[in-house]
């Protein structure tokens, strides 16, 4: 389970705080992110063997995260996207039931619609890296555009994906209170048969003492 624990781990990043423009260290905190992102969802890539639906979808991630890189200086909305699939990819992986380490059957449709659509912002970024810089300049709008309808489904994907997440907590709280009631159940039971027991000795010892 020590692949669980790293990928825990790897999600833990802090939330990204854009420098403020012209300052000096916007360009090194911007690289550090982006290589801190980048190397998080490499190795998840890797790790992700353990849950084999899950392996297309962080490989389309890091894919969109090394293109958005690119563009990002060109259009803030390419960046945007990174952050959404990332943060997407999280909550799917917060998903998983610890108790049986498998994504739930129902989650499995939207995994494959999301990687679908991981797919086609992929091809559409790597459309526009393809182009020159002034060919870039000159459909800036209509780029600026698609990826933000991209954002937009992806906000939408980011919205089914929370309520299907809350879904699966609260049906695990349910399985630990259960579990708790039968602990309890259990003591309860235990602590009445030992009751019983200490009072038939206690019987036992005044008949004995009487007898005597």
């Amino acid at each position: 389970m020590e692949a669980r624990g790293q990928l825990r781990r790897l999600f833990r990043l802090p939330r990204r705080k854009r420098p403020k423009e012209g300052s000096k260290y916007s360009s090194a905190a911007a690289r550090l992110t982006w290589d801190a992102i980048r190397t998080a969802l490499e190795v998840v890539n890797e790790l992700a063997d353990v849950l084999p639906p899950l392996k297309s979808a962080v490989g389309g991630v890091v894919a969109v995260c090394n293109l958005a890189e690119r563009l990002a200086a060109c259009d803030g909305n390419a960046e945007m996207l990174a952050w959404r699939s990332v943060t997407i990819l999280d909550t799917i992986y917060r998903t998983i039931d610890p108790d049986i380490n498998a994504i739930p059957a129902h989650f499995l449709d939207g995994i494959q619609h999301f990687e679908t659509l991981i797919n086609e912002i992929r091809t559409a970024m790597e459309a526009i890296t393809k182009k020159n810089r002034g060919l870039r300049v000159m459909h800036l709008r209509r780029n600026e555009s698609q990826l933000a309808k991209f954002t937009a489904r992806l906000d939408s994907a980011a919205e089914i994906f929370a309520i299907h997440s809350i879904t699966v907590q609260t049906m695990s709280l349910a399985r630990i209170e259960d579990k708790v009631e039968g602990v309890s159940a259990t003591i309860e039971h235990s602590n009445n048969l030992l009751h019983d027991r200490i009072e038939k000795v206690l019987q036992v010892q005044v008949t004995v003492a009487f007898l005597a």
